[in-house]
């Protein structure tokens, strides 16, 4: 079939499509923050003037898919792909080198802990993707995360390590609540994960857990904060005081979209009386599928539910399969630096959440729009040619 016929077949159809998806993006609301890199606190912030406590989340490194917005409010174009540029398969990351030492720090008196603007916890998703991914060495210091030989997906206690490093952090005074502290406590979980089908709320019968946040002082001894376990050290409530600011490890079972309830509270001194902030939800990705594509509504059974990708099998990453492209390779960080060799297309693709269904194909030097039709297949549009072409495996 010549493609002037695809074009007369799909030309209403595939315009009322980009129609609507240009209307959706324009009416879309603002995007996630993604956090994959450096130091992160998750904040219970005191507000005199309310007497309330609420939290917020402080990074230093934030990844908005990495577009930086112009004077006036537009995301810069991304980078063409240099001709020629070779492809190397990703390799995968097998960490069983030690936990560094992490170590609480208190603010000196009249020190200021300087963060700039707060983050909205229900804005952020943190990322852990492969760069945290750790084989559980055959060492008994680790048992209460699972058997020798276990792979886990680990961010690390050291602020500099690399990985996203979420603290704790107690910005209020000193004065303020009784014995100088505020409690967090973890309230509960849920995650869609590539071993299970369903939403996991609890831990079950599995002796080993799904998750664990837990510290690691000078000494090697283990202080397991949170967990959906049985072996918290404070039945999942942390105690932090004024000024303080603790780092930790967050330890996940297997790769998916974690959701973790917490909520903080304190008894004020001027009055005797309890306050409590209203519950958050924060937000890990975890695992190189999940990472890789960012944008991911929805997690089980290995298909991920995506915004603008539609739903991608990631159970064989980095090879995925799509309904847009089939089969198709993911190298890079994902995010913003989304490329992939399509199988279909037999071609090298780059695209980013925040653009696709465009893709820019190397091969052809050209932004190619691509669009699913049921009951037809898939169908590119060639911004050289002004065609719609069959993508077929």
């Amino acid at each position: 079939m010549k493609p002037m016929k695809y074009t007369q077949l799909l030309a209403g159809s595939v315009s009322a499509l980009i129609a609507i998806s240009v209307a959706v993006a324009e009416d879309e609301h603002e995007e996630s923050i993604y956090l994959d890199e450096g130091e992160l606190d998750i904040a219970v912030v005191y507000h005199a003037d309310e007497s309330a406590l609420e939290f917020a989340i402080f990074a230093e490194h934030e990844d908005e898919h990495g577009h930086d917005e112009d004077e006036d409010g537009h995301e810069d174009e991304d980078e063409e792909h240099d001709e020629g540029e070779e492809h190397d398969e990703g390799e995968e990351h097998d960490e069983d080198e030690e936990h560094e030492e992490g170590e609480e720090h208190d603010h000196e008196e009249g020190e200021e802990h300087e963060h700039g603007e707060g983050l909205e916890p229900a804005d952020v998703v943190i990322i852990a993707d492969g760069d945290s991914r750790f084989v559980l060495p055959d060492s008994g210091e680790f048992s209460f995360l699972g058997e020798a030989g276990s792979v886990f997906y680990i961010l690390p206690q050291d602020p500099t390590a690399g990985p996203a490093a979420p603290g704790i952090a107690m910005e209020f005074e000193s004065g303020i609540f009784d014995k100088d502290e505020v409690y967090v406590r973890l309230r509960g979980f849920e995650l869609s994960t590539l071993s299970n089908l369903a939403t996991v709320s609890e831990s079950g019968e599995d002796e080993t857990s799904w998750f664990s946040v837990y510290t690691v002082d000078g000494f090697g001894a283990v202080n397991v904060i949170f967990t959906d376990g049985d072996n918290s050290s404070n039945d999942n409530i942390y105690f932090g005081t004024a000024e303080s600011h603790q780092h930790m490890y967050w330890a996940f079972r297997s790769p998916g979209i974690y959701k973790l309830t917490f909520e903080a509270g304190g008894t004020l001194v001027a009055d005797g009386s309890a306050i409590e902030s209203e519950a958050i939800e924060i937000t890990f990705h975890v695992g190189e599928g999940i990472s890789f594509l960012r944008e991911v509504d929805d997690f089980s059974g290995g298909w991920a539910t995506t915004d603008g990708f539609g739903s991608v099998y990631t159970s064989e990453f980095p090879w995925m399969f799509s309904g847009l492209l089939g089969w198709f390779y993911a190298e890079g960080e994902g995010g913003d630096n989304m490329t992939v060799f399509s199988g279909a297309l037999k071609e090298w693709l780059h695209t980013n959440p925040d653009i696709a269904p465009w893709h820019f194909h190397y091969g052809n030097d050209e932004w190619i729009f691509i669009v699913e039709v049921p009951g037809a297949g898939s169908f590119y549009w060639s911004s050289s040619t002004q065609t719609w072409l069959p993508i077929s495996e």
